[in-house]
């Protein structure tokens, strides 16, 4: 199986290892390679729950319309992460467009 990650640093490919050849104890998810592959700084750090929300679940939040959400994808304020068939944005991601928005508007 092989994964390519694009981000702020480019497009990169991810292969796990053959965990066959591993006994239970010892092998990890993909899931758990992946996340080592991305961010081998906090390997060692206890893994923390990913927020994601849904378009639904913002429109909601900020008591806005879809038009509005979009509008945020294509100016770039938010960066949508598309699962299957279903768009999900990361929390750090909306926080970090908070205060983007907040900045921007201290300084009109």
């Amino acid at each position: 199986m092989r994964l390519l990650i694009i981000d702020e640093n480019g497009v990169r490919e991810f292969t796990p290892t053959d965990s066959k050849n591993k006994n239970a104890n010892e092998s990890k998810s993909t899931i758990e390679l992946l996340k080592e592959s991305l961010f081998p700084e906090h390997n060692d750090a206890p893994s923390t729950e990913l927020n994601l929300f849904t378009i639904s679940k913002l429109v909601e939040l900020f008591k806005t319309t879809r038009p509005t959400i979009y509008s945020w994808i294509d100016n770039g304020d938010l960066i949508p992460i598309k699962i299957g068939g279903r768009v999900y944005f990361n929390q750090k991601d909306i926080e970090q467009m908070i205060e983007r928005k907040t900045s921007e508007s201290k300084l009109d």
